[in-house]
């Protein structure tokens, strides 16, 4: 049977993933940035200019000079400016670098051409790595293809098919931007042909800003894997040179290797660093926007959390798809950036390994839990909706004295929430800086003249893709960019999860208020007769809300019980195994060949080493894990189910003897 012909589209995706030069070299990145003007041909550069224009006159300017409908809406045009800004701006950096870059890029081909002129392990280690980074890129710029067409073709799609499918005597249906700005006049939230003629702008926009962002991820994340790699076959070379025993004939050569790898790190730092810096700052910038969103006025009416929702609709908790997609990308985050380095690629040390355990643990707390919510929406749904109910019925048909009671209560809930969550923000950017400027401070000490080891502060204890990031100032930087827009989605996600629980409960709490008010005041009044019908409603509508409330966070309370008992006993074994572990040090610290005074007071040292280390619940429960291991006791005293903690007790009191005997 015949092949059906390549079409000529084909044949062009074909051409550019094909590879024809050595291996070594980002070869398919350089081709993407060929592809956007960055090039060392001055009249390619001039290909990104239409490129950085567009971006200024379709989304700077818009989003800069024509205002917002709402505050809402403002907040997530600022976002979506200082996210494409970050693109738009990076690639024109690496435009006006690209001298650094191709500096690098003759460095790193002079490195490979030297490690390609013979055939040994540390040649074929380089076509490996090459090979599956240029696989792993092939496959991600083929999978971008489809996010891309759907966040370029949904919003017009969707839109279309609800304004055809709406009813004549309907609402005007919502027109679904593309991104979230008023365009030069023109009505597009409301007119179909202003929207048509916007959304036939914004659909080649779209797939403009996927491709800007994908050049400069792609290539900076190249560039920075396959510096590392020159390292690694640094160190290669170096065993296979230690193994045949050549240093005299190879010495030379693994000089040369190093220090070409060391000028290729140090062109890499210059080329990313403003780079780095300028994501850094856009994140801080969309995270500190978020302030605007937080000082709004109290919104009415009263008895509802107006600021928690708003919050879950940032989240993601809306009711369009495109909303919800938000919980997704975010779910995502947490998997690829902390669950996955944590539990997958190990720690340096047990103390290290109790401590990134222990951030997982509260982490996930919060993650798991906001996820519990979005799948109990529905509830939540409900909940609000027989909040507004009971407070349009306060509003509309009690007297003064109860509506003043809801009044001041919201009032005080609501100004609660803003302090709570301006707070967070600073700690937030606390949490940020700390471990750059721990860092910076650690480097700023370091002594010049002697060969020692720099360890970075991270800002969360775990091993990210086997990157050396607590040595290594690219792949720290790298860890760090990747990190601080986490720290803040982690203090964000966070800061909703525990003002939804308490805003609920505080508003639920506010309606059986409500109905004692009233109670109090129809005795007052001496008014049963008249009242006792309207009583009867509130408070059945309370039990209501309490109900809903009960049955939305059951399970995130539940999660949040088992993480923090977690938690718990894993600072207990950090405690116990720290305390433990002076024994086994006393113990291979060469005693028998000491003097006999020393080993007097070696073995006063491990006997009170011997002594159980903990904590107590009251002075009187003693705190470890053997306790934490033991199962509820049964009647019978000897059942199995005792038996697990009963072999650890046994086990730990067999090696103190043992360790005991052979001190004596």
């Amino acid at each position: 049977m015949a092949s059906a012909p390549h079409t000529p589209n084909d044949c062009r995706a074909m051409r550019f993933f094909r590879i024809e030069k050595p291996p070594g070299v980002p070869h398919i990145a350089l081709k993407l940035l060929k592809f956007v003007g960055v090039s060392e041909v001055k009249a390619e550069r001039y290909r990104y200019a239409p490129m950085f224009v567009a971006f200024l006159i379709i989304i700077a300017l818009p989003k800069i000079a024509f205002g917002y409908p709402d505050f809402e809406t403002s907040i997530i045009g600022l976002a979506e400016l200082f996210f494409q800004t970050n693109r738009f701006v990076g690639v024109l950096l690496l435009v006006l670098y690209h001298d650094t870059l191709f500096t690098l890029i003759r460095d790193a081909e002079s490195f490979t051409k030297l490690v390609l002129q013979e055939s040994s392990t540390v040649s074929q280690y380089l076509i490996a790595k090459d090979a599956q980074i240029s696989k792993i890129t092939r496959l991600y710029l083929i999978a971008l293809l489809v996010p891309a067409n759907f966040y370029s073709y949904s919003p017009i799609l969707s839109t279309l098919w609800k304004y055809y499918n709406t009813p004549g005597n309907d609402t005007t249906p919502e027109f679904i931007l593309s991104m979230e700005e008023n365009f030069y006049g023109l009505d597009i939230r409301a007119s179909l042909d202003h929207y048509l003629i916007f959304g036939t702008i914004m659909i080649p926009t779209s797939f403009l800003c996927a491709l800007v962002g994908t050049a400069k991820l792609v290539s900076i994340l190249s560039v920075i894997k396959y510096c590392t790699i020159y390292f690694e076959l640094v160190t290669l070379k170096l065993d296979e040179m230690k193994q045949k025993q050549s240093f005299h004939l190879e010495m030379r050569t693994v000089l040369r290797m190093h220090q070409e790898a060391l000028h290729c790190a140090d062109l890499l730092k210059e080329l990313t660093a403003p780079i780095m810096l300028l994501q850094l700052i856009l994140c801080i910038l969309v995270w500190s926007s978020m302030l605007l969103y937080f000082t709004v006025s109290l919104e009415q009416p009263p008895g509802v959390p107006h600021l928690i929702l708003k919050l879950l609709k940032f989240l993601g908790f809306g009711e369009r798809l495109r909303d919800r997609c938000r919980i997704l990308a975010m779910i995502l985050a947490y998997v690829f950036i902390l669950v996955i380095p944590k539990c997958f690629f190990g720690y340096p040390s047990f103390d290290v390994a109790i401590i990134g355990t222990a951030e997982l643990f509260f982490q996930s707390n919060t993650f798991c839990g906001i996820f519990m919510l979005f799948f109990k929406k529905p509830k939540l749904d409900q909940l609000i909706e027989r909040a507004k109910e009971i407070s349009k019925k306060v509003l509309s048909e009690s007297s003064p004295a109860i509506v003043q009671h809801l009044n001041v209560q919201h009032a005080l809930i609501h100004r609660g929430t803003r302090i709570f969550c301006i707070v967070v923000m600073y700690a937030a950017h606390f949490y940020v800086f700390l471990p750059f400027l721990s860092t910076l401070y650690n480097l700023y000490v370091a002594p010049r003249d002697v060969n020692e080891t720099v360890y970075y502060t991270l800002h969360m204890e775990e091993n990210f893709y086997d990157l050396p990031i607590r040595t290594s100032a690219e792949h720290y930087l790298l860890f760090g960019t990747i990190m601080t827009p986490m720290s803040y989605l982690c203090a964000f996600v966070g800061t909703v999860k525990i003002l939804t629980i308490w805003n609920l409960t505080a508003y639920c709490i506010v309606y059986f208020q409500l109905v004692q008010v009233k109670l109090q005041e129809v005795t007052r009044d001496n008014t049963f007769h008249q009242e006792l019908k309207t009583i009867i409603e509130m408070h059945q509508e309370a039990l209501g809300c309490a109900k809903l409330l009960e049955s939305t966070t059951s399970l995130v309370l539940l999660q949040q019980l088992v993480l923090c008992v977690l938690i718990w006993s894993s600072m207990l074994l950090f405690f116990t195994v720290s305390s433990a572990k002076v024994a086994y040090l006393l113990h291979e610290s060469s005693w028998e060949i000491q003097t006999p005074a020393l080993r007097r007071d070696l073995l006063l040292m491990m006997l009170r080493a011997q002594h159980p280390v903990g904590i107590s619940a009251g002075k009187f429960c003693f705190m470890n894990m053997e306790q934490f291991g033991k199962f509820p006791p049964s009647r019978n005293p000897s059942s199995t189910r005792q038996t697990p903690a009963l072999f650890v007790i046994v086990t730990v009191d067999a090696l103190k003897l043992k360790d005991l005997r052979n001190i004596l």
